[in-house]
């Protein structure tokens, strides 16, 4: 298409003469149409949009929305549903032109908010990437729609939806360019129509301010659904500069991303919030960003308060030339208010700086007055600088919208950031500031190089919890533990009492939201995991862990040896009431209706010894009293993961593979492979020989970690091992970061990474071929990815998070695996379709399949506590079993049918025909799936212990553990039966490797984290997952 055929109405003869987005673009390219206007870089391969590429296609998306309209005026909002490719921008700028508006649909989001937020917006069209239309489809919105194909260049399709019935949209008065999202911080988002007059400021002020260019190149770090991406996008295409895009995958990891934007792209402008400039890492800042040699000509920072200027000076290049600036704003004005640039030589401290063309700033204290001097609230307008909120459709002229945020006006004019509104709390009768304490902290400890704090609150109490990061490496991990402990002793030191942090955190990084600002609602997810003790713990350790963490003590001391030491010396009396709360918490949890009347001025003036005797006394005396023991325990394995599922909005929805082949095993697939997975199975596809391990454990010696992998987040996944002919071995799993990763066995070196579109805590199978490895995640989906490259070959959509691990069946090749949505699907993955799909009827399949050969019949069980038996070749059931309460054991298969474990506590074992042989009662839940080995079963069970089992049902031994074990243990025959040892995880982090026939212990070791992924031992190597984000490799001889 020839560019003089270009809607030519919207070329102005300035930048200044624009008045809308969609002008500034036709205009640059009319002037620079051979330019280079989009680069999108994911590592694997750079595309590039010219000026007149995107213009051509921008025109083709907008003839295409007056085409679905008829060509009547669209003047309405249509959604845009799309990653950040290429495909982005034509949309966007095919949608403006058109004249309507555009209001992106968050992919993080789960289906039902996004159906919620198109309703509320009353859209009728919809522009979806032709490679998510599957995702689309997910929504109710589309049912009932017509579609139209626009073909793009570099294969990039679009796909215009649109309602066939629809409700009209409320006009409102001005030219709408966006509706956007708040954060929703406070309560459900609202909705914010900005129209074109009200963010041309911020273009044309920066433009300016930057001196961009058409040499440019501007990084769109932000996402759609943030209101600065508009800034980014378009003081480029106002001026003939580039827009660089980067794959959310790619965003999210500060190496990779430092080689996109600075090693293979040379960026120029880049706008970032403080946190996202933090995760970056001193030594990354001063390689690449503010190095001598650095591309970079602009970094602004906004969104967030901006950082200590030591912390700027300290990786800023005396050589560098980069200019620094504070950009500061709101969604509900629109973007960016202010702008100030930092002069690192003689600014300590930094103000919001000028406000920007045709914006109005001024400041009420708390009783509504306006004031020009001294502190009150900033409240934001002016007389173009208007958007509408929700349901407005009428906006007076100098409206001003309230920031929320507490500021200083100072004699000289200057206005300075207190902190947000609700960044004050009351604690202990008085108001602190969090902003304050953290500029403490940050200016008093050197070795802290970020640190943010939030408060949990109750009705009992509210806690401030500390999270710290700091520049040390993680991999020297006896020196990190002792900075630590260090960081913890002497925020004492320099905080007085009452901004002292209850809890403190050193945490690696501080997570993100999609807006790159950090996620309070992740943080307090996280401490809560990590600070509430476990109630499945006895009294003894609940009340060690609680004393503990309440007073900040050295986890090495022995507490019931303190008996001069009084309960509380390192502590205040509110700890006391926390503490009180706590106790009466567990008690209340096991022994409902206990009082303890005296036990506030037990902890306040007594030992520990004489707390525990206490407690311990009452809880006998009230035994006696009631004549039963009552053991009512809390799921703590649900409430753990609950906290997680109420949470599912924290992670990014992309499923993109981010790394390169894995030339080690390329060309070695072969069909004689064997693998190994959790438990003792040893598989062998094809007609390999079984080689047996010549390898004699030195049991005297200690475990001696060979290497570990980082994965980012938790892993409780448990790790597949692959053996090639060769005997070439590698390790497939995933973690919470929605990662899945191949590593060499051998190494430690990993591979391939791909980024799934959730977290992922299903174990993987093998295909029979032995070229795929098929898992489950999160987002519903079952994944089948190459195993030579992590390349995505195939996605199977359920209708739950898929949390079971898939079990291969040798004889047809297909693939067993259980929903939350209440099916087992058995999935030809040649084939990519489901062989049959059997209805569980009533509860979600946690439990993972296990395949019995005589009789063949497929065994897995529910979370409503039914075990099924079905037919494999057919997929009808052929038996079932109730239990009274959940199962998430998966089931064994022993010679006279199978044994599994149930959240009653009970151990049980069912013949071929589904009636029960026999059944052993425990104290407490069982999660843990059993082992079975010629004639024993070994199992876990929450009352922190493991028990071996003869098969018919008669208790050999049971061997104590420091902790609820949740996983599943791991039997380990090195060649004859004297030699077989069981490895065994508890969930505090504790390693047991056992004798198996007598369980005696021969090593115990402690990793750095909980753990719930089960170990998996191949030679003298084992693996396990930590939820301290990695992956270990132990060697035991």
């Amino acid at each position: 298409m020839d560019h003089l055929k270009w809607p030519s109405k919207f070329v102005t003869s300035s930048l200044s003469a624009a008045t809308t987005l969609h002008s500034l673009f036709w205009t640059t390219a009319t002037n620079y149409p051979h330019n280079l206007a989009v680069v999108y870089d994911d590592l694997d391969q750079k595309c590039f949009l010219s000026y007149q590429q995107l213009a051509n296609f921008s025109d083709q998306v907008a003839n295409g929305i007056e085409d679905l309209f008829e060509h009547q005026t669209v003047d309405e909002v249509i959604g845009l549903y799309s990653k950040q490719n290429l495909a982005l921008l034509p949309a966007l700028l095919g949608i403006l032109t058109s004249s309507a508006a555009y209001t992106p649909i968050d992919l993080s989001l789960p289906t039902c908010d996004q159906d919620d937020w198109l309703d509320r917006l009353q859209i009728s069209t919809v522009i979806v990437e032709e490679d998510l239309i599957q995702d689309f489809k997910r929504l109710k919105w589309t049912e009932d729609v017509r579609t139209k194909k626009i073909h793009g260049p570099n294969s990039i399709n679009l796909l215009l939806v649109r309602r066939m019935s629809h409700t009209n949209q409320e006009r409102k008065t001005l030219s709408l360019a966006y509706v956007l999202p708040t954060s929703g911080t406070t309560g459900r988002p609202k909705r914010v129509y900005t129209p074109h007059q009200c963010i041309m400021p911020n273009i044309i002020d920066f433009v300016n301010q930057f001196k961009i260019d058409n040499s440019d190149i501007v990084f769109l770090a932000s996402p759609l659904t943030f209101d600065p991406s508009v800034v980014q996008i378009f003081i480029a295409l106002a001026t003939g500069a580039a827009i660089l895009i980067a794959p959310d995958e790619i965003k999210i990891r500060p190496r990779q991303l430092c080689k996109v934007l600075f090693h293979r792209n040379k960026i120029t402008v880049f706008q970032v919030t403080p946190s996202m400039l933090y995760n970056f890492g001193n030594d990354l800042i001063k390689s690449d960003i503010l190095s001598k040699s650095t591309s970079l000509k602009i970094l602004a920072i906004g969104g967030e308060p901006f950082p200590e200027m030591k912390f700027l000076r300290n990786c800023y290049h005396p050589a560098c030339k980069v200019q620094i600036f504070n950009l500061y704003g709101i969604t509900e004005v629109s973007s960016w208010a202010t702008y100030y640039r930092a002069d690192l030589i003689s600014d300590d401290n930094i103000p919001l700086g000028l406000p920007i063309t045709d914006t109005i700033l001024e400041i009420y204290d708390d009783n509504g007055h306006k004031i020009s001097q001294g502190m009150g609230v900033l409240w934001i307008g002016g007389k173009r600088r208007i958007c509408y909120i929700n349901d407005e459709n009428f906006i007076c002229d100098k409206t001003m919208r309230s920031s929320g945020d507490y500021v200083r006006k100072d004699e000289n004019g200057f206005i300075w950031y207190i902190g947000r509104r609700d960044c004050q709390i009351k604690r202990q009768g008085k108001r602190i500031n969090l902003k304050s304490i953290k500029e403490e902290i940050l200016r008093k400890m050197p070795s802290v190089l970020n640190c943010h704090l939030i408060a949990d609150e109750n009705k009992q109490w509210c806690r401030l919890v500390a999270f710290i990061t700091t520049s040390l490496d993680r991999s020297d991990y006896d020196e990190y533990s002792k900075t630590v402990i260090e960081i913890r002793k002497n925020l004492k030191g320099v905080l007085s009492t009452n901004s002292n942090p209850d809890d403190v955190h050193v945490v690696e990084h501080l997570p993100l939201t999609n807006n790159g600002k950090i996620d309070d609602k992740a943080l307090l997810q996280y401490h809560r995991l990590n600070f509430y003790a476990d109630y499945n713990q006895s009294l003894l350790q609940y009340i060690d862990t609680i004393w503990k963490k309440c007073t900040n003590l050295d986890e090495q001391i022995e507490p019931i040896t303190a008996d001069e030491a009084t309960f509380l010396s390192n502590g205040s009396s509110i700890n006391a009431v926390r503490l009180v709360n706590l106790i009466e918490d567990w008690l209340e949890s096991k022994y409902s209706g206990l009082k303890l009347p005296k036990l506030l001025d037990f902890i306040l003036h007594k030992s520990f010894k004489d707390v525990y005797r206490y407690v311990s006394g009452e809880i006998a005396n009230f035994i006696e009293l009631n004549n039963e023991s009552i053991a009512a325990i809390e799921d703590s394995k649900r409430d753990k993961r609950q906290l997680i599922d109420n949470n599912s909005d924290l992670e990014t929805s992309s499923s993109k593979r981010i790394k390169f082949i894995l030339p080690s095993i390329n060309n070695q697939i072969n069909n004689m492979i064997r693998y190994v997975k959790k438990g003792n199975i040893m598989e062998t596809f094809g007609n390999s020989k079984e080689v047996k391990c010549d390898v004699i454990l030195d049991i005297s010696n200690k475990l001696k970690e060979r290497w570990r992998a980082k994965l980012y987040k938790c892993i409780d996944a448990s790790p597949l091992v692959v053996i090639d002919r060769d005997n070439s071995k590698f390790v497939y799993i995933g973690s919470h970061f929605h990662i899945f990763a191949a590593i060499n066995m051998d190494s430690g070196e990993i591979l391939w990474e791909t980024i799934l579109g959730d977290r992922i805590e299903s174990s993987a199978t093998v295909s029979v071929c032995g070229k795929y490895v098929i898992v489950g995640c999160y987002d519903h989906r079952v994944y089948t990815l190459d195993r030579t490259t992590g390349a995505i070959v195939w996605q199977f959509i359920t209708n739950g998070p898929v949390k079971s691990s898939p079990l291969t069946d040798p004889e047809t090749g297909l693939i067993w695996i259980g929903s939350h949505d209440h099916y087992v699907y058995a999935l030809n993955i040649t084939g990519k379709c489901a062989r049959f799909r059997i209805d569980c009827k009533d509860g979600s399949c946690f439990s993972s399949p296990c395949l019995g050969t005589s009789p063949r019949l497929l065994y897995t069980a529910t979370l409503a506590g039914t075990i099924l038996a079905i037919d494999p070749d057919n997929g009808n059931i052929f038996w079932q079993f109730h239990c009274s309460r959940a199962i998430f054991s998966s089931p064994c298969v022993i010679p006279a049918g199978i044994c599994v474990g149930c959240t009653n506590g009970t151990i049980i074992a069912l013949d071929n025909e589904g009636s029960e042989l026999w059944h052993i009662t425990c104290n407490q839940p069982i999660f843990c799936s059993p082992v079975f080995h010629k004639d024993r079963i070994w199992i876990g069970s929450h009352e922190s212990c493991v028990y071996c089992i003869s098969i018919f049902g008669k208790i050999l031994w049971r061997r104590e553990t420091t902790s609820p074990v949740y996983s599943t243990p791991f039997l380990h025959n090195l060649g004859s039966q004297n030699d077989l040892f069981l490895i065994v995880c508890s969930t505090d982090g504790t390693i047991y490797i056992m004798n198996a026939l007598n369980g005696h212990v021969k090593i115990r070791h402690h990793l750095g984290g909980q753990v719930f992924s089960s170990p998996v031992a191949v030679g003298d190597r084992f693996l396990v997952g930590c939820r301290n984000d990695y992956l270990h490799a132990f060697q035991l001889s």
